[in-house]
């Protein structure tokens, strides 16, 4: 973009002044006081720092090829301008950076005053076949709507308008189906995130007709056991995190990972001469959101290799006199096919699209060739394997005894840069393009060698069934290699 059109921050805050403080309503600013704590000069000098982050640091403009950062820049210097309160400015940052389709860029955590003001509302939601189906509902109100009813209307709009005009924008995601997933209403995420007491009317259809339902956002913020418990199906968040199965007759052992935590890595350093005991080992990391990730010891036994391989990455680099030799280079054409040529490598510099790669931390395989796993791995991925999860997955994949089966995994991959900001927002930009051991990019989501969907196969109550059930489609996988 020609820079008459960057508008400078500093200037325009001299003409702004604080939209709690200017609002028309006296009432609601007299209610909400308590919420309105940032200037609006200090919300545009953050914005204006986010954006600067973005522009020198953000390595997948690749995932959102239609915009342009200076421009969406500008856009949004009016709405971060115009909130009416802290926690709407906290919302339109995250629908800000929602723009950059990444997982990994978004807001982290917002100021901590704001909770007494927020709730969610005691609704879960699924996105299937082209209809929003309740999956969970506060027991309050178990006599106007079930599990399994179809939400038809929201607020009068057809609900998947709703959602594609209210809640998609706000989430932070590469892989569509991941946004569609986390755009429902659910405990997590700033999308589903009201003011306390906020109205909600749901036309909903069930098995007895149709009706109108009332919902107020009371779910407490952050969420407790409390709170909790008033859900139709209580689920203990805390729960373990980790799901063990075993079929003997067929040698497999199933191992289902919601997070890459402790426990995880502890598990395979307990697990790991119970695991050599099974032909085949499945490792499920469909809705794993990551953690922490290393595949050094205690998992070294899971590689084949006598090195493991990091996948390879790369960042972006910025040189301000290369910037500068590529800027008079790519905007002056007489210097092209000349003595200044050698300068035609600077214009990716000028045009903040030169990358390099990482020094790649590889490590010699701690395990011994007798104590390595010999059978075959099959990991399991789906749109909502994240972070940590997705670069396991990749990881795996360099094992010639391995088979990813499932979905393409979230995009949401990378080292992020965590900014905290003087309001207490916390944001953070991803740094990184990941590539897998072909040199393929996959930072916008890593595919599996097989595609499928188990999305219905966690619906079985009997875990031994569920096993089964994989345990065929694995096993008519190999009869059709």
């Amino acid at each position: 973009m020609k820079n008459k059109y960057i508008i400078s921050a500093s200037i325009i805050i001299v003409f702004l002044f604080s939209a709690c403080a200017s609002s028309d309503d006296a009432g609601k600013v007299e209610q909400n006081k308590n919420i309105c704590k940032i200037s609006t000069e200090q919300k545009l000098y953050e914005l204006s720092f986010v954006w600067k982050e973005l522009s020198y640091n953000f390595a997948n403009m690749d995932n959102c090829p239609f915009v342009n950062m200076d421009s969406l820049y500008r856009v949004y210097i009016p709405i971060i301008q115009n909130t009416k309160n802290d926690f709407e400015y906290c919302k339109a940052m995250q629908r800000f950076l929602a723009n950059f389709n990444n997982g990994h860029t978004s807001v982290m955590d917002i100021p901590q005053y704001l909770d007494p003001y927020i709730a969610r509302f005691y609704l879960e939601t699924v996105y299937k076949d082209g209809k929003i189906i309740v999956e969970n509902i506060g027991k309050q109100y178990a006599d106007k709507i079930q599990i399994g009813d179809e939400i038809t209307h929201i607020n009068g709009i057809k609900a998947l308008k709703y959602f594609e005009k209210n809640v998609v924008s706000y989430v932070c995601a590469t892989n569509q189906k991941h946004k569609m997933h986390h755009a429902m209403f659910n405990k997590h995420g700033l999308a589903h995130l009201f003011e306390k007491d906020t109205k909600l009317t749901l036309k909903v259809k069930s098995k007895n007709g149709t009706k109108e339902v009332v919902l107020f956002a009371n779910h407490e913020f952050p969420t407790n056991n409390a709170t909790r418990a008033n859900w139709t199906v209580a689920k203990n968040e805390n729960a373990e995190n980790i799901q063990l199965l075993i079929d003997s007759v067929n040698s497999f052992m199933y191992v289902h990972f919601y997070k890459c935590d402790e426990n995880f890595y502890s598990f395979f350093k307990e697990n790991a001469n119970k695991m050599n005991k099974y032909q085949n080992l499945i490792i499920d990391l469909s809705d794993n959101q990551g953690g922490m990730l290393y595949y050094d010891y205690p998992m070294h036994f899971l590689f084949e290799k006598d090195t493991i391989f990091d996948f390879p990455m790369s960042t972006k680099v910025n040189r301000a006199t290369c910037r500068a030799r590529g800027k008079t280079v790519c905007d002056n054409p007489d210097f092209q096919n000349n003595i200044f040529t050698y300068c035609s490598s600077c214009c990716d510099y000028y045009k903040g699209t030169f990358f390099e790669f990482m020094i790649l931390d590889n490590s010699p395989n701690s395990a011994s060739k007798s104590q390595r796993y010999k059978g075959n791995i099959y990991v399991i991925t789906n749109s909502n394997t994240a972070s940590a999860a997705e670069g396991l997955a990749i990881a795996f994949s360099q094992n010639a005894n391995t088979t990813i089966i499932g979905e393409k995994t979230a995009g949401a991959i990378g080292i992020p840069l965590f900014i905290s900001l003087p309001s207490g927002l916390e944001v953070r930009i991803n740094t990184e393009k990941t590539y897998d051991y072909k040199g393929n990019d996959v930072s916008s989501g890593f595919s599996p060698d097989y595609e499928y969907d188990f999305s219905e196969f966690y619906k079985i109550d009997n875990p031994n069934e569920m096993l089964n059930k994989f345990v065929k489609v694995i096993k008519k996988m190999k009869n059709n290699l």
